[in-house]
């Protein structure tokens, strides 16, 4: 619907409010806007004047241009067949466009729906848009209706010319720890990247296979603007064209609270490098992880200078047992405890009622106390479980557990860990004082020897704290600012002295890995989120980041300007 602007005056509210009489001078539907230079609209009256009159142009009829197009999908050199229907007979311009105009063609008709054609031109890829503007004819009797009018409809092109073919064969079942032969090719000589993923991984992330010529080619908006100089030869005309449009960081420390960590499974994920493919096939070979029970998405990317081409496979990793362990996370020292583990046999022809041997072997650090050893009686396809006893030896670290089932020649293991730690937490003590002479200072606690650190600074001033203040924030499990500026305070002020140089090289307590981290966490006031990834900023916290800041700032030590 087309809107004239008839009168435009400044507007004052004197107290904030104003009295505004209606202009009911001629009939027809208005409007009073209120708006800012910027062109803000901040309210809208609309009201209507009835009467018997000659209704001007002021009562605009829809003037809006249809367009249909013959097919959505085209090709470069396609003709575009398209039905136009206009509100009056005339003259237009037909344009193909999107960050400029590509093609163009004069048309006129004698009738208010036409067919008229225009071609694709060479060199657009993606999307498009057909644009047409149209006047009315003078001598047309919609004499009352806005004489231009437009419209403007997508289409998209083909890609069939950038897509390459590519082919990916795997077996459909293979065995933990075994050899996956991944046979590939592709219809155009290319670079191809393969993937190899755990299922239940992509799943959990949503993860879909890459579509590399939808993201490369997806559409994109009308960028062209058009004006027209109609308002120049009719005054009273006013219009405007309006475009279309188409369509943490890593460094936490001290994140883990407990030193003593257990290792674990690696996701099962492989991918190839980049490797060349052409219209032979090649193979390429991977181990399976012999832990792993489950589905593969087998993925390829292939990609040339003219052409694209993607393709996933599915293989099915099934041992002839599926070993499904139950240990607890954490022990301590001198802990037994019962761990479980879950037994399928997956040997179809394996009988009834076979007896599968299942054993458990333990690390240095566990001991299995009574037998290691359960036969199990698991008919084919069916499932049973076995329970161990196991002590924690006084020895920390990562410990692990190895289970193992077997029926013949048929076998499968799987090792399941834990970590042994102390019953208390890691702590830090910092024992402070001043002597003459010799002295000794007494170790009160019993130390494990795994994470034992034992450190004594002197020095002819109180300075030295620095040092077992340091190591205090170092090892502290929390990743606050609060901590991390703290942290990084004596680096700043005292890297001048030769003696506590050494606070230079502590982790984390340099100025350039508190930079890091602040810049991460600053928010768009100037302030500093007090977790990272948090919301909560605290006044003091950024304070005292600003405070630390401005200290490294003013011994030339390079801090940012845009950060403070």
């Amino acid at each position: 619907l087309k809107e004239i602007p008839i009168d435009e005056r400044p507007l004052t509210l004197p107290g904030g409010k104003g009295a505004l009489a209606l202009n009911t001078q001629e009939p027809g539907n208005y409007s009073y806007l209120v708006a800012d230079a910027a062109g803000q609209v901040y309210a809208r009256v609309d009201y209507t004047v009835a009467g018997a009159a000659n209704v001007t142009r002021s009562m605009e009829k829809n003037a809006e241009l249809q367009i249909v197009l013959d097919k959505h999908d085209y090709s470069a050199g396609d003709t575009i067949s398209m039905q136009i229907q206009a509100p009056y007979t005339g003259a237009g311009l037909i344009t193909i466009e999107r960050d400029h105009v590509y093609s163009w063609q004069w048309f006129k008709t004698t009738t208010t729906s036409s067919v008229q054609k225009i071609k694709v031109p060479a060199g657009l890829e993606g999307n498009g848009y057909v644009s047409v503007s149209f006047v009315r004819d003078p001598a047309s009797e919609e004499i009352y209706t806005a004489p231009l009018s437009y419209g403007i409809q997508p289409f998209s092109i083909a890609l069939d010319a950038r897509r390459n073919a590519v082919t990916v064969h795997t077996p459909n079942l293979v065995k933990p720890g075994a050899d996956l032969a991944i046979s590939y090719r592709s219809a155009k000589p290319s670079r191809v990247v393969l993937f190899a993923v755990d299922e239940g991984i992509l799943q959990v992330a949503h993860y879909k296979t890459p579509d590399p010529l939808g993201h490369f080619f997806r559409k994109r908006s009308l960028d062209v603007g058009t004006w027209q100089i109609l308002d120049l030869i009719l005054p009273g005309f006013r219009a405007s064209m309006l475009s279309a449009p188409g369509g943490d960081q890593g460094t936490l420390l001290g994140a883990n609270l407990n030193p003593f960590k257990r290792k674990t499974d690696r996701p099962v994920a492989w991918w190839s490098g980049i490797v060349d493919a052409t219209p032979e096939a090649k193979t390429l070979h991977w181990t399976v992880p012999d832990y792993f029970n489950g589905r593969l998405r087998v993925m390829a990317v292939a990609v040339n200078d003219a052409a694209i081409g993607t393709t996933e496979q599915a293989t099915l990793v099934r041992g002839d047992f599926v070993l499904s362990p139950n240990a607890p996370l954490t022990v301590t020292p001198g802990d037994e405890f019962d761990v479980s583990v879950g037994v399928a046999n997956n040997i179809v022809n394996s009988g009834s009622n076979p007896v599968v041997d299942v054993s458990v072997e333990a690390s240095p650090q566990l001991e299995v106390v009574g037998a290691a050893h359960a036969p199990l009686k698991i008919g084919a396809m069916h499932e049973s479980s076995a329970r161990f006893r196991v002590r924690a030896r006084d020895a920390l670290g990562s410990a692990s557990l190895r289970f193992r089932a077997a029926l013949g020649d048929r076998s499968a293991e799987l090792g399941a860990t834990l970590s042994v730690r102390p019953a208390t937490a890691y702590m830090s003590t910092l024992s402070v004082g001043s002597f003459k002479g010799q002295a000794k200072v007494p170790t009160t606690r019993n130390l494990y020897s795994e994470y034992r650190t034992l450190e004594a600074s002197v020095s002819a001033l109180p300075l030295a704290l620095s040092h077992g203040l340091t190591s205090y924030l170092d090892h502290y499990p929390y990743s606050c600012t609060e901590q991390l500026v703290s942290q990084a305070m004596p680096a700043v002020v005292l890297a001048a002295r030769p003696e506590f140089g050494e606070l230079k090289s502590h982790q984390g307590a340099t100025l350039a890995t508190m930079i890091d981290e602040l810049r991460a966490r600053q928010t768009g006031d100037g302030s500093f989120r007090y977790w990272a990834g948090g919301a909560e900023s605290i006044d003091f916290v950024s304070v005292y980041a600003l405070h630390v800041l401005l200290e490294g700032s003013e011994r030339d030590e390079g801090v940012p300007a845009d950060l403070l």
